[in-house]
């Protein structure tokens, strides 16, 4: 997820299997964006969505700072994640881009590369999971 920034780079396309004007802010998710055009089990797709002030009522707040929850009427913070995704077969899947070379180890944490990808690549990768 990714705050909501105000001033931004916008690349604007066309997608035929939207029929609707897409809007992403950065090289990376215009390339996946067509990539997504491109496959077959993906029905359709949103850039840029934002996630609504009820979704974090299940988040555990330790460790957390205030600021990061936006507040109960919608004011404060708004996050967004890059791409929600509705496949063909009914399920939905959220999909957050990002640069290796910005993900920084932690011996205590279980992240991992993708086989052949490593920080020092700095290519792109995509995490998962179901919405």
């Amino acid at each position: 997820m990714e705050r909501v920034k105000k001033s931004r780079r916008e690349i604007q396309f066309y997608s035929h299997k939207n029929k609707s004007l897409i809007i992403v802010h950065s090289q990376q998710a215009y390339n996946y964006a067509k990539r997504l055009e491109e496959d077959e089990t993906v029905a359709g797709y949103q850039a840029c969505v934002l996630l609504s002030p009820s979704q974090f009522d299940g988040v555990n707040p330790l460790r957390i700072r205030k600021e990061y929850f936006p507040e109960k009427d919608g004011t404060g913070v708004n996050w967004e994640t890059d791409f929600l995704i509705e496949f063909t077969d009914g399920h939905r899947g959220v999909r957050k881009l990002r640069i290796t070379q910005n993900l920084i180890w932690q011996a205590s944490s279980n992240w991992k590369c993708p086989a052949g990808i490593g920080p020092h690549r700095g290519l792109l990768f995509v995490t998962r999971s179901l919405y």
